[in-house]
């Protein structure tokens, strides 16, 4: 009996024999693909936030920010202490997201940040921590400012209460 055999990319392959891909490694092929893309932009999106120390909530709403300005001036304006978001004018509410988008009021920096995150300075620190787990410095109620956020804070209060003022005139 003569067995016939056919040569695909240098490899003979007898005939009848199943040269195809199995549909079950196609399917996991697509599904990883598939959730690569789904899961892969959150995975970007809280690296970033982690990075720039923030959270979920500090990107939906920028008008948190007003809780941090220092004491406003006691006369001349119609604003509360802090003030609130409902009774700023539309001039005043650009003025915050400006404010917003010009400082990240807790990020220290990439290291600083993953660090503060991770609770370790050292990256050999960083995985201890993450394979034993552990608490991390601090109390969980204050956390390092940004250098420059005071400075931007005072700038937003003292041009909220400007604005105000012009509006009552």
């Amino acid at each position: 009996m003569v067995r016939h055999s056919l040569t695909i990319a240098r490899q003979p392959v007898e005939i009848g024999q199943d040269v195809n891909t199995p549909i079950h490694e196609l399917f996991l092929a697509a599904l990883g693909v598939i959730f690569s893309m789904v899961i892969g932009p959150f995975l970007g999106y809280h690296v970033y936030l982690v990075s720039t120390n923030q959270t979920t909530l500090e990107t939906i709403s920028p008008f948190l920010l007003l809780k941090h300005l220092p004491k406003l001036p006691f006369e001349g304006h119609d604003l509360s202490d802090p003030p609130l978001e409902s009774e700023l004018s539309a001039p005043q509410r650009r003025l915050v997201k400006d404010a917003y988008q010009a400082i990240h009021l807790y990020d220290i920096g990439w290291r600083g940040n993953w660090a503060q995150v991770l609770g370790c300075e050292q990256f050999s620190g960083w995985v201890i921590r993450l394979w034993c787990g552990g608490a991390s410095p601090g109390d969980g109620k204050y956390f390092p400012r940004n250098p420059n956020a005071e400075s931007v804070l005072a700038r937003l209060a003292t041009e909220l209460v400007k604005i105000d003022r012009q509006g009552h005139q």
